[in-house]
């Protein structure tokens, strides 16, 4: 450790010892504030009478407590009704004392709208809108007046029961306009309270019915993760000739699929592909959708570019207005994020684009005829197409509808490549033929998978042949099962990325 090193760590050192030494005279500064602040209040200008002399009360109070500290009530002997002399001054100081001496008068706070609660920072209770001293004041007055009405009560019996009857109905009258107040006071709340729920719910309500009624859906087969889309509003209802004349091909040679689809009119709306609607059909709207990625892989920025200066020069032709959608996580409007969302979607792409093959080779006896290759594959439920394959479809996978096709589960083909056809067949031998399945496309590829294997054995029996794998080497079960096994985790990561494998979205990006 060199001197420098020594002498940064002192200096921190030193810092850290600073910044404690700051804090803690700090801390201290703000304990001697608070306790200033807090210190006990001397005298209160609500509570204390300064008419009053307090030391002169408690001095009285303690004289009528006994021994054990408890208050002796003052009772009334006869003796002391027929001596009592009645003072009335006196009488009415202290009734007016206990009924005006109150920090507020009914006109100052006529609503008596204090709350029912204990103010603990002044010491005080807050009952019914009117404010008292401490239990132990109103103890200390309550005593005093107790021991006026002791030594004066032989003076005058007949009056002062009279004077006790006027005071008390003066009490009940104060207590009794008090309560009415409070329970008008809480009328008036409950009243103010149901009519803001009643205007919340209808402000709802009138909220709710601004919402739009119907939610205008894009067409089914596009999918936000793949395709980005602009929905171009008519401002007048137009036809589908119209709309042809002002596209005059605008969307012609671009390298990725695009997809134009109209929304009929009410009230049968629905979205169908222009080119599918009759030229006489009264449109509503107009949906463009690019395809970010296919197996050439992703757009590139000029395309991209290119698509959306012709989606807004069609929108100033046709006087629309035009809405981008928003790709699954990107900004649909934004090109740099619509790119790294096309890149993104190749990488997917490439990491799933599998397919499986498994091959037949001519055995011991030589090459096959293929009279035998085609009643053998006929056999076993495969079809000859038109593109020169064996084609096996899913029995399960068969539509109602004559328009929709059935899914394919897999192909059998030719390994020279040279494409078979019936005169082929007929006249030529085969020497080697393959077994593809491609995984993107079948929806329940493990099954498929097993369907061909099944198929190639029972041809490799038919045409005594050898199975085998790319590499010409005998398959066995246990490759099978490693096969299996690969198949299913590749079906997985597609079923998670939310592109079914089989479906159209995956047939668009899979082809």
């Amino acid at each position: 450790m060199n001197d420098l090193q020594i002498m940064l760590i002192g200096i921190g050192a030193l810092i850290i010892v600073a910044v404690i030494i700051l804090n803690w005279m700090q801390e201290r500064r703000f304990h001697k504030q608070i306790e200033r602040s807090f210190s006990p209040l001397e005298s209160d200008a609500l509570i204390d009478d300064p008419k009053i002399d307090v030391s002169q009360l408690e001095a009285e109070a303690l004289d009528i407590n006994d021994a054990s500290g408890k208050m002796i009530e003052p009772v009334l002997s006869q003796g002391n009704v027929d001596n009592f002399e009645f003072n009335q001054s006196k009488v009415d100081v202290y009734a007016d004392d206990l009924i005006q001496n109150q920090p507020y008068s009914e006109e100052e706070n006529p609503a008596n709208d204090i709350p029912s609660t204990t103010k603990h920072s002044q010491q005080t209770t807050v009952i019914a809108g009117h404010l008292f001293a401490e239990p132990s004041e109103i103890e200390a007055n309550l005593t005093d007046t107790a021991e006026l009405a002791t030594s004066e009560i032989s003076a005058n019996p007949e009056v002062i029961s009279a004077k006790h009857d006027d005071i008390k109905a003066i009490f009940n009258e104060a207590f009794s306009q008090n309560n009415k107040t409070a329970t008008v006071q809480q009328s008036e709340l409950t009243e103010s309270e149901n009519t803001a729920t009643i205007n919340s719910e209808g402000d709802q309500n009138s909220s709710s019915s601004d919402m739009p009624i119907h939610e205008i859906k894009l067409a089914a087969m596009l999918d936000p993760k793949m395709d980005l889309t602009a929905v171009l509003s008519f401002s007048a209802e137009t036809t589908v000739s119209n709309l042809n004349n002002q596209l005059n091909g605008l969307f012609d040679d671009f390298d990725k699929p695009v997809f134009l689809h109209v929304l009929t009119s009410e009230p049968n709306q629905q979205w169908i592909l222009l080119k599918e609607a009759g030229p006489k059909q009264t449109i509503a709207m107009i949906s463009c959708s690019l395809q970010l990625a296919d197996r050439a892989g992703a757009v590139s920025s000029n395309v991209l570019n290119r698509f959306k200066l012709v989606v807004e020069n069609l929108n100033t032709a046709i006087n629309a207005a035009i809405e981008w959608q928003d790709l699954e996580g990107s900004d649909g409007n934004d090109v740099a994020a619509t790119i790294a969302t096309a890149n993104a979607l190749d990488a997917f792409c490439l990491e799933v684009d599998k397919t499986i093959g498994i091959h037949l080779i001519n055995g011991v006896n030589g090459a096959f005829t293929g009279t035998k290759l085609k009643g053998l594959a006929e056999a076993q439920g495969l079809t000859l197409a038109a593109d020169g394959t064996f084609k096996r479809f899913d029995d399960a996978e068969k539509q109602p509808l004559d328009t929709q096709k059935p899914r394919l589960s897999f192909v059998m083909f030719n390994r020279d490549n040279n494409a078979f056809s019936p005169e082929m067949l007929r006249n030529s031998v085969v020497k080697g033929i393959t077994f593809q399945l491609d995984i993107t496309h079948v929806k329940q590829s493990a099954e498929a998978f097993t369907q061909m294997v099944q198929v190639a054995k029972q041809m490799e029996t038919g045409l005594n042949a050898l199975l085998v794998d790319d590499n010409n080497k005998a398959l066995t079960d246990a490759q099978i099962e490693k096969i299996r096994h690969q198949l299913k985790a590749i079906h997985a990561t597609m079923v998670a990325h939310g592109i079914i494998p089989g479906s159209d979205s995956a047939l668009r990006l899979f082809s």
